[in-house]
């Protein structure tokens, strides 16, 4: 893999703290504290060991929910050269940290933490990241004594490397009201309730004040994963750019056009298609071999500069329209469509889409998921064909959420090579539809190693297209061939469907039709068992009380 990736360190605090001492002065503490002291490079973090809490009944929570967090933070490190583990708090046997280079604990609700992974963190000299609730209970274990208070969920700001960063979501705070004087704070938080440290690092300890990888401060823990990994970073900060939903009904014309517009910036990009166009409202079914000049137009991107990847075989389901509907996933009951008389059905169709994509003389280098939905056991099936993975990473099938990466992905949780999208795409319901994506590329540049994704519909006019290509241009984001990268052309063999039988529809013909509420989704079906638990706990305590109060009279 190309590992010229990255953003630039800033530059060394000793000579700031030295410059304090000799004046007398005292300098901010975010400018005494900017940066942590990286591990030395012959700590090279090789294995690391997540470790979250367990699902509870009685807050609400399940063992999958909770391990969302956990592959989420796998997701972040799949940018390292890094073997990795998960755990529960209950799962963790004392020494087993020993066996890994480092550990990072994920704090997303209160609980009692195991005296094993107390003791075992307090005595080690490895690097620890500790992310969210319970720190407080270090202490007494006689590792670093924090005091935290936390708070209700509500906007902040944060400052890190200099910068001011806005969270437009609401997060629970953790707020710092005390810690190891001998920390070095490298991120601060600005909250209702005034300024504190939101992340420090003291020796070879971590602390960052949520878990909250949803909301922006996830760039902060992806920039400070290199210092904690032992990583020395690349200079370069690379951007991709994706042209979306290119299917059989398309202009040749336009798709031609945007790629005059792009080679003569010189700029590689990516173009994801749909070799069959279904409208089931109409009923409508177009082949992409039917359509010999797009085909041609398609050949010319490639020539331009373009990588093809395949993006569904319908791109619909159901009673959808291609390009608008989902096609491996049932958005009424949030879950996977794995039809049980034809399991394999989502990856037959991925792969009779590549057939047919190579078929017309095209070369299709990876795939993107439609609206990124998927079932788990397609992702691991479809591994054994496809290496590059370009959206955001589906965190698990239990529903249908995703997660923002900020760089390249060497290996996410199901093996593939991720390149993300993380600026969203151009919107043209929007008065001036790039210049939020070029704020949010800036707030990328803040990691190491970054990569700013965006995408671009097809059907559109390439006059914003160049205005955010040269604004991130402008930015100093140079573009990405993903051919560069350790990928090869995608192959596959025919379907063994034929016929009409490769337009079943498991939701309009299958085991799949006509569910109107039967199946919950896991994500409900997880909720719903959740509140029945608390609700029989609250009944098996509250009998409890009253058999006791009637014993005492």
């Amino acid at each position: 893999m190309n590992n010229n990736i990255g953003c630039r360190r800033q530059s060394s605090i000793i000579f700031l703290m030295l410059i304090s001492i000799f004046l007398g002065s005292t300098l901010s503490p975010l400018a005494l504290t900017a940066g942590a002291t990286p591990i030395p490079e012959k700590k090279l973090v090789k294995s690391v060991l997540i470790v979250y809490p367990d699902g509870r009944a009685f807050r609400g929570t399940t063992a999958r929910q909770e391990q969302d967090w956990a592959q989420m933070m796998q997701n972040l490190l799949g940018h390292f050269e890094v073997n990795i583990s998960l755990c529960t708090t209950a799962d963790y046997h004392e020494g087993q940290l020993e066996s890994f280079d480092g550990l990072i604990y994920l704090g997303t609700f209160e609980e009692k933490v195991s005296p094993r992974l107390l003791q075992d963190i307090a005595q080690t000299a490895k690097p620890v990241m500790w992310l969210g609730k319970n720190i407080d209970e270090l202490g007494d274990a006689g590792g670093p004594r924090f005091v935290t208070k936390l708070m209700a969920r509500q906007k902040s700001n944060y400052e890190y490397k200099g910068k001011s960063l806005t969270n437009p979501k609401e997060v629970t705070l953790n707020l710092i009201e005390k810690y190891p004087q001998d920390s070095q704070i490298w991120a601060w938080v600005d909250s209702p309730q005034g300024r504190h440290p939101f992340g420090l690092q003291r020796q070879n300890f971590w602390y960052v004040a949520n878990t909250d990888l949803h909301s922006k401060t996830y760039l902060l823990v992806a920039d400070q994963l290199f210092d904690f990994m032992g990583k020395q970073a690349q200079t370069e900060k690379w951007a991709t750019l994706r042209i979306e939903d290119v299917h059989p009904l398309r202009s040749p014309e336009t798709l031609r056009e945007i790629a005059d517009v792009l080679k003569a910036r010189q700029i590689p990009f990516m173009v994801t298609v749909i070799p069959v166009y279904v409208n089931p409202q109409t009923n409508s079914r177009v082949l992409l071999a039917e359509k010999p000049e797009l085909i041609e137009a398609l050949r010319y991107m490639e020539a331009c500069g373009g990588t093809i990847l395949i993006h569904g075989f319908t791109h619909q389901v159901g009673n959808d329209e291609t390009a608008l509907g989902f096609e491996f996933w049932d958005a009424a009951h949030e879950r996977a469509i794995v039809p049980p008389e034809r399991p394999q059905w989502a990856e037959e169709r991925l792969s009779q889409g590549i057939f047919d994509l190579r078929s017309l003389g095209l070369h299709p280098f990876g795939m993107t998921v439609p609206h990124y939905a998927m079932g788990s056991e397609t992702y691991k099936a479809m591994r054994r064909q496809v290496t590059l993975l370009a959206g955001s990473p589906q965190i698990s099938d239990q529903s249908r959420q995703t997660q923002k990466i900020p760089y390249i992905l060497k290996k996410d949780q199901y093996g593939y090579l991720v390149v993300p999208e993380n600026l969203g795409m151009v919107d043209m319901n929007l008065a001036d539809p790039v210049t939020p994506m070029l704020e949010e590329a800036r707030d990328i540049a803040l990691v190491r190693e970054c990569a700013a994704g965006a995408f671009f519909h097809s059907f559109l006019e390439p006059t914003s297209l160049a205005k955010l290509v040269d604004g991130l241009k402008e930015q100093g984001f140079a573009f990405l061939d993903v051919r560069s990268l350790p990928v090869q052309e995608v192959n596959a063999d025919p379907s063994k469907l034929t016929g009409q039988d490769l337009f079943w529809d498991p939701l309009l013909q299958g085991s799949f039709r006509s569910e109107s509420g039967s199946g919950l989704a896991p994500a409900v079906k997880d909720t719903v068992e959740s509140t029945l638990a608390v609700l029989l706990t609250g009944i098996g305590i509250g009998w409890a009380i009253r058999r006791r109060n009637d014993e005492k009279r």
